[in-house]
């Protein structure tokens, strides 16, 4: 019997026994010269390794196990609207690295379902830029931000436009970045973008991006001509690591999104002045195109789409209270148009 055939024969045998056998066996084998070449390929496919006592996976299950993690499939809503999101403070000047992963809540969003992380911003500061960075390892998470007022209603949605693939540079990996400001210049008004939500849609984790090969950025960083391969291309998915910093502004800058003054804020603002001031001041707002309310169209098509999926769910439960939602917000046309959809 040659070298190799009785290397088979004893490593057949000694399968049978306990696991402590085994391992003798094998070490003996190894000292003795045999190759063990073909051991992989005797143990079954579910066999209990001797030193963990942890369970082996084909690579297939494996891909499959960290897909299904990476994605929030049919995972159960946390919450009926955005009003009941976890919300955890965030304060200026924070510097924070979070991470988005199967552990975090699942909201069903208009654009699907998705993992997400939720903050209430600083209230009593100056105007602010948030600065948000997705970092991009073996998968991409393509970040989405909905901004809320605080009365929950949704003032903008920052997507794919607003945040943009930048290369690896430096000590700098490769992410995708994004900075927008948020307006407090009328202090305590309810109308203040206070609340901020960061996820994804089903799109974008459908999605890839092509990276910039590390030996092209390395050579246009020397001034050099970049070499002829091919660059990475990876995958979006449900999770991943996001770095946020809060800025507080110290120069007046020009503005992106202003909030409408609610009457209560005005009042305040007017002290002992009477309501005849905040009727002028009104007036004042409507001529210069601030309507204190007026609901924005973001915050209607939130609304719209967000029905729809519900009723083309059959989950009338949600749309109903979304629809109570918005009534609270002073969206009357929700009502009628959910009234439509039940008749198509």
């Amino acid at each position: 019997m040659n070298t190799s055939n009785w290397t088979g024969f004893i490593l057949t045998r000694l399968l049978s026994k306990p696991a402590g056998i085994v391992l003798t066996g094998v070490f003996t084998l190894a000292v003795t010269g045999c190759s063990l070449n073909g051991f992989n390929e005797l143990l079954p496919a579910h066999a209990d390794d001797a030193r963990t006592g942890k369970t082996r996976v084909t690579e297939a299950e494996g891909e499959n196990r960290a897909e299904s993690l990476r994605q929030p499939g049919n995972a159960p809503s946390c919450c009926d609207s955005l009003r009941q999101l976890p919300y955890r403070p965030l304060a200026v000047d924070a510097n924070i690295r979070l991470q988005i992963n199967s552990t975090s809540p699942v909201y069903h969003f208009p654009s699907g379902r998705s993992y997400f992380s939720a903050f209430k911003l600083p209230v009593n500061s100056s105007s602010f830029r948030i600065e948000l960075q997705s970092l991009i390892g073996k998968t991409l998470f393509e970040p989405t931000v909905m901004m809320l007022d605080g009365k929950f209603a949704v003032t903008r949605i920052l997507g794919n436009d607003r945040f943009k693939y930048v290369a690896a540079r430096g000590f700098k990996g490769d992410s995708i970045d994004g900075k927008f400001r948020v307006d407090r210049s009328y202090p305590g008004n309810l109308y203040n973008e206070t609340y901020m939500i960061i996820y994804t849609t089903k799109a974008q984790m459908s999605g890839q991006t092509t990276l910039v090969h590390p030996a092209k950025a390395f050579a246009i960083a020397q001034g050099n001509q970049p070499p002829a391969i091919a660059d990475p291309v990876v995958d979006h998915t449900g999770v991943g690591t996001i770095k946020l910093s809060v800025i507080e502004e110290q120069n007046k800058v020009a503005a992106e999104y202003v909030p409408g003054r609610s009457q209560q804020n005005l009042m305040d603002a007017m002290g002992d002045k009477g309501q005849n001031q905040v009727g002028v001041a009104e007036r004042a707002d409507t001529e210069s195109g601030t309507n204190p309310t007026t609901i924005l169209p973001e915050t209607k098509a939130f609304y719209k789409k967000a029905v729809a999926m519900a009723v083309s769910e059959g989950n009338l439960d949600r749309a109903l209270k979304l629809v109570e939602e918005s009534q609270r917000l002073g969206i009357a046309e929700i009502r009628q148009y959910f009234l439509e959809l039940l008749k198509n």
